[in-house]
């Protein structure tokens, strides 16, 4: 794998060590293995970020078009996901056809993982 293919998406770099949960790593992987969608819950403060960033970034060779981080936490109205993950993308609408019709004819043929908080 080149360089270039080891950048593709946007989770950030971790800054400090990542110490323990490889118990909840293991089974969030393993679930992921399985299934499209795994959330992460907890109260706040737990930690629940950071397992998810750890995850997205050992995944990343699982996925030929990399992994992206989509923030939802601050959202005010469900409508507002696709524009979130279309920014998140770096997709922009360049027609009259939606966000919804763009990020499909995007995401039609790529292979990309996400982590989203």
């Amino acid at each position: 794998m080149s360089a270039a293919q080891r950048k593709l998406g946007n989770v950030p770099c971790e800054l400090t060590s990542f110490v323990g949960r490889r118990r909840e790593a293991a089974e969030t992987k393993r679930l992921l293995s399985v299934s499209r969608l795994v959330t992460l819950t907890g109260i706040g403060g737990v930690g629940k970020t950071r397992l998810a960033l750890r995850v997205a970034d050992d995944a990343r060779r699982a996925f030929a078009n990399g992994v992206w981080l989509v923030g939802f936490g601050e959202l005010q109205a469900p409508e507002l996901v696709e524009e979130a993950v279309a920014s998140a993308l770096g997709v922009r609408e360049q027609s009259a056809s939606g966000t919804s019709s763009i990020l499909q004819r995007h995401l039609h043929d790529q292979q990309l993982g996400s982590a989203m908080k």
